[in-house]
């Protein structure tokens, strides 16, 4: 029942006057609360669990010299463009970055751009009107490659020049490069060496991912420490291994920056990197990451110097 009090009803015409007032001029949250709103913006863009790859290639119209496209909506992946991860940063990423050039500055300090080719289309590709954002702790970056087809030779030239010898754009955005993916074991082959000296001039780098294009059964026994690679489960993996002396002196110098190598199987990086390969004195070892053997301590020390399966 609505109350009769002369002076309760002048305290709520009172309280309603108050709250229009409020509504036609609000007062400014302080700054303070503006920044930690944006940057749970940020945060909420940054998702440990989505990686992007681009790839890596020459573009001589850019004073970085060096570019990057796309990687995801490609033509195996079958994912709508509507809802590709790409998408999905920038539209996470627009609102804080257009509030002022302080929020601006917070999101590229988490998300560099970099000048991206538009790859949409099967016609000829240009220079994108959006440069992308990229998070170097988690993007994956694949370096140009030609496979040792002459047609390639060319660019791939281009490319290491740009990598070697950088200008100073250049040098700026290979600072962000900090994790490799590698489509092929092709590329660590000394004869290759020019790209893996290109490798090796990235500042930052700190791992190396290839795919072994080996199948791994779900039975498979791994045993922790160093280990000689085994033929019957990485058969792709052991081919190279055989191949790979050269190899084996060449990444002793990616050893002393502490770059690590890292080798998946089923062709699916975050869910299948299982071990991890190094140079030895007696060659290439290879280490579980995740060891799931019941005959081994696995509380031993992490670099084990039992060699499982080697006659003794």
């Amino acid at each position: 029942m609505a109350s009769t009090n002369p002076k309760g009803l002048t305290k709520a015409r009172q309280h309603l006057q108050l709250l229009k007032v409020a509504k036609e001029n609000p007062s400014p949250l302080p700054y303070e609360i503006t920044l930690h709103i944006l940057e749970a913006l940020i945060d909420m863009a940054d998702d440990p669990a989505i990686t992007l790859t681009w790839w890596l290639t020459y573009e001589h119209t850019v004073d970085t010299k060096l570019i990057v496209i796309d990687m995801q909506p490609c033509p195996s992946c079958k994912v709508p463009l509507k809802s590709s991860p790409l998408k999905d940063r920038f539209a996470k990423i627009r609102l804080p970055s257009q509030v002022n050039r302080q929020s601006r500055a917070l999101v590229h300090r988490r998300f560099p751009r970099l000048y991206m080719i538009d790859d949409s289309t099967s016609m000829a590709k240009h220079l994108s009107p959006v440069l992308a954002w990229v998070q170097p702790q988690t993007d994956c970056f694949v370096p140009f490659f030609g496979s040792y087809q002459l047609e390639f030779a060319m660019a791939e030239r281009f490319y290491k020049q740009a990598v070697v010898l950088p200008t100073p754009a250049g040098f700026e955005m290979l600072q962000h490069v900090q994790h490799l993916w590698l489509p092929s074991l092709d590329f660590l082959s000394g004869l290759n060496r020019p790209g893996l000296r290109a490798l090796f001039r990235m500042p930052n780098l700190k791992d190396v991912t290839v795919d072994t294009t080996d199948l791994a059964t779900k039975d498979m026994v791994m045993h922790p420490g160093r280990l000689p690679i085994n033929e019957d489960q990485f058969p792709w993996l052991f081919v190279w291994y055989r191949h790979s002396a050269v190899f084996n002196r060449l990444w002793a110098e990616f050893n002393t920056r502490n770059v690590r190598l890292y080798a998946v199987v089923r062709g699916v990086r975050k869910k299948s990197v299982v071990i991890e390969l190094f140079p030895t004195e007696a060659g290439i070892r290879m280490r579980y990451l995740h060891p799931n053997c019941t005959c081994c301590d696995h509380k031993a020390p992490k670099y084990s110097t039992i060699y499982h399966g080697e006659k003794k």
